[in-house]
């Protein structure tokens, strides 16, 4: 589980998400595990130069915008590079990239085994930065 110390040392931090918020988008889109496990550290997050991650009031229009759940079922868009390359966690809560402009299965790279990984491990680098 990812402590919100370990996360404050590298990027600005939200409050956690109130479960009210949480459970209406959930009835509305599925929010992996993972994801839901994170929110209730910290309601999205922000760094310069490197990834931003969803509030759970902007997961729902954020994956329906770009279609997700069209072209990539099975997986939640959570968070962008900044540059174009969106961030997106499986049901198993394995997290890939891909071009926001693109969205199709076969031009996704794994970009980490968790989100934990991804914002510990590699500082929130995407693939092409590490």
């Amino acid at each position: 589980m990812i402590e919100r110390d370990e996360l404050m040392k590298r990027f600005q931090i939200n409050n956690p998400a109130r479960s009210s918020e949480v459970d209406d988008v959930s009835s509305k889109i599925f929010i992996p595990n993972d994801y839901l496990s994170f929110l209730r550290v910290s309601n999205g997050l922000s760094s310069l130069g490197r990834i931003s991650l969803l509030e759970v009031e902007d997961l729902f229009e954020r994956n329906v915008d770009y279609e997700v759940g069209e072209y990539l079922p099975g997986y939640l868009m959570i968070g962008d590079d900044g540059g174009g390359v969106a961030i997106l966690m499986d049901k198993h809560g394995l997290i890939f990239e891909n071009d926001m402009g693109t969205m199709m299965q076969e031009t996704m790279v794994k970009s980490a085994e968790s989100l934990e990984q991804l914002l510990i491990d590699f500082n929130g680098l995407t693939v092409s930065e590490r």
